[in-house]
């Protein structure tokens, strides 16, 4: 299951247009479009540190507001989500992670410590597996929590920009260097060779339930690990943005930015809407995309809601990310929308 990369060369901290995502302190709280003058999105320093907001909003400034005893519920701002099974976590505005949802393995749990990666690099900071998760620190460490029976929560010492993670399994890229013929290491359950990546070069991961695949340096996919459904067999052409679910794939195609996808098809998966999009994200058996213009389209398994695009969700959404059965939208407020499974509260975003 994995995050994302934007169309655009610049990561996507960097397009957000704010200092939070990059370099503000705990004491920064990021404010909507609506809380600046010109409605520009950005940062305000205050005394306390917060992760929340208030909407304070009005249709007509010169009207006074009713106080009418009742607070406005806060909600957590987030610059990344992570859902995985039964659980789902984030990096808050600070760089702080929170979870909610199943914590059975200590899924919902998170290190202490601020995360999502380095400056320079914006993708794949933060993801779930079926019962863990792992973050790339600020320090550029990866750091694991939850299910550890197969060693998925044990990554590798070293310096990381990115992750791919799968149901039980994790890879992670390091910078390029002329010195070495690969910058991939994985771990975790290796039952399918999943864990076993080829000597080659990455700039991107996506990990499935027991296969993985990479973008190489010439924006074609290789995949290794179980073929049962033709997980492992991409179609030959050149990508921006690659996902994977428990057994599809799917990816963004340069030129067109057509999504194209290969592997399991048994709900419809596999089978994307024509037209071009920015991202795409896949759950165990659905999938999801955001267009140009932020909207959502999602397609495949929809037993419990996973496709289900709920109708008031406001647009445009900044980015999307699919756990096993629900999937959540970062908003352009920075809070946080998740639809679909929500038996152990993995959809009840804060």
């Amino acid at each position: 299951m994995s995050l994302f990369q934007t169309r655009s060369n610049t990561p996507w901290f960097l397009s957000l247009g704010l200092c939070a995502a990059l370099s503000c302190s705990p004491t920064t709280v990021l404010k909507t479009g609506d809380e600046q003058e010109g409605g520009d999105s950005g940062v305000t320093d205050t005394s306390a540190p917060s992760d929340t907001q208030q909407d304070t909003a009005v249709d007509d400034p010169q009207d006074t507001a009713v106080d009418t005893g009742t607070p406005t519920p806060e909600r957590t701002l987030f610059l990344a989500l992570a859902p995985g099974a039964h659980h789902t976590c984030g990096v808050q505005g600070d760089r702080t992670l929170t979870c909610w949802g199943q914590n059975d393995d200590g899924q919902a749990s998170p290190p202490i410590g601020q995360f999502g990666g380095t400056i320079q690099d914006g993708t794949n900071h933060i993801l779930s597996g079926r019962d863990f998760t792992c973050a790339v620190s600020r320090q550029a460490e990866v750091k694991c929590w939850g299910a550890n029976e197969q060693q998925q929560a044990t990554a590798p010492e070293d310096l990381w920009l990115q992750l791919g993670i799968g149901d039980a399994h994790g890879c992670a890229l390091k910078t390029l260097s002329e010195s070495h013929d690969t910058n991939i290491t994985c771990w975790g359950s290796n039952t399918y060779h999943q864990a076993t990546p080829p000597n080659e070069r990455f700039s991107q991961l996506a990990a499935g339930s027991s296969f993985t695949c990479g973008l190489m340096l010439d924006d074609s996919i290789s995949c290794w690990g179980s073929n049962t459904v033709g997980e492992t067999s991409p179609p030959n052409t050149h990508f921006f943005q690659i996902t994977a679910g428990h057994a599809h794939g799917c990816g963004l195609q340069i030129g067109d930015d057509e999504i194209l996808c290969w592997g399991s098809n048994n709900h419809g998966q596999a089978t994307p809407p024509t037209g071009a999009h920015t991202q795409v994200v896949a759950g165990d058996a659905h999938t999801c995309a955001l267009s140009p213009a932020g909207a959502v389209s999602c397609w495949g398994a929809n037993a419990v809601g996973q496709t289900s695009v709920p109708e008031d969700l406001p647009e445009p959404v900044r980015s999307l990310s699919a756990g096993a059965n629900h999937t959540c939208a970062l908003l352009e407020d920075y809070t946080a929308t998740c639809w679909g499974e929500n038996t152990h509260g993995q959809a009840s975003a804060p």
